[in-house]
């Protein structure tokens, strides 16, 4: 088996249980661990499993990405000690989730169908929260700009592509404004 297939099979395997893992699990440590095994832990799973290891394989990103949020989400609760604290009654209790948390969101929204989660990388959000700003103000040629930076910084988003189609029609439907800025208002 080649290792693009062990790792396609790793992920998709992993996507299938990610949401009935608690944040200790996602890490791979013991609920009993020292405070400072969450970190190096975390670098370890997030080397693992992060999306561009993946990029490669064909109908994995969406899985990789949301798996990817799951290891984050699990580092941003675990790592500082009262929400640590928090989460272990929580788990106590039956519940392996915070509440409002990405995960949830991706959940409830259908994830990836979300717009304003459809960025994975710190540079492409910018421009993709920008963008979405625009379109919602009907600031059309804006919004066709910014996304076309966000496509720059990932190139195979689909969301990113329908959002570009869309705000182009968009601009084409909409109302010209006079450019004639010299013009005498009498």
């Amino acid at each position: 088996m080649s290792d693009g297939l062990k790792r396609k099979v790793m992920l998709e395997t992993l996507h299938d249980i990610v949401d009935e893992l608690d944040y200790y699990q996602l890490l791979r440590l013991d609920q009993n661990c020292e405070q400072s095994d969450i970190s190096s832990a975390y670098k370890r799973e997030s080397k693992r499993l992060h999306p561009d290891q993946s990029r490669s394989i064909d109908g994995i990103k969406e899985k990789a990405n949301y798996i990817f949020t799951a290891i984050n989400e699990a580092h941003r609760v675990l790592k500082e000690p009262d929400s640590r604290l928090e989460y272990d009654s929580m788990v106590a209790k039956g519940q392996i989730r915070v509440e409002d948390t990405a995960l949830n969101s991706n959940a409830d929204s259908g994830g990836s169908k979300d717009p304003s989660n459809a960025a994975t990388t710190e540079k492409s959000k910018k421009y993709w929260g920008l963008a979405l700003s625009d379109y919602e103000s009907g600031r059309f040629e804006s919004a066709i700009l910014n996304i076309k930076f966000a496509i720059q910084f990932e190139p195979d988003n689909e969301i990113f592509k329908e959002w570009l189609v869309k705000a182009k029609k968009a601009e084409e439907l909409a109302p010209k404004k006079e450019k004639n800025h010299y013009k005498l208002r009498i």
